[in-house]
């Protein structure tokens, strides 16, 4: 009888074992797509700002470009034009 009691006290000590084993796996896994969940949301911020600073200089930069060339496009329509 008392190597029963010892063999199910041994059992019940490696299954708590077992069990907070788990459990601290489980805790630092969540931890971890926490983590995960954040450096994605980031990225995902950072993509959307870059990609509409990259339009925005885009335009800037054609606007700047029309604007320069405007008077260039004037004086070729007249090059043919006799005074």
């Amino acid at each position: 009888m008392e190597l029963f009691i010892a063999t199910m006290a041994g059992a019940s000590i490696t299954l708590l074992g077992v069990y907070l084993t788990l459990r601290w796996n489980q805790k630092v896994h969540e931890e971890n797509l926490q983590e995960e969940r954040r450096k994605n949301k980031e990225l995902r911020e950072f993509t959307a700002k870059q990609g509409s600073l990259l339009a925005a200089a885009d335009a800037v930069t054609r606007f700047l470009t029309y604007y320069m060339t405007i008077s260039q496009r004037g004086q070729e329509g007249q090059e043919g034009v006799s005074p």
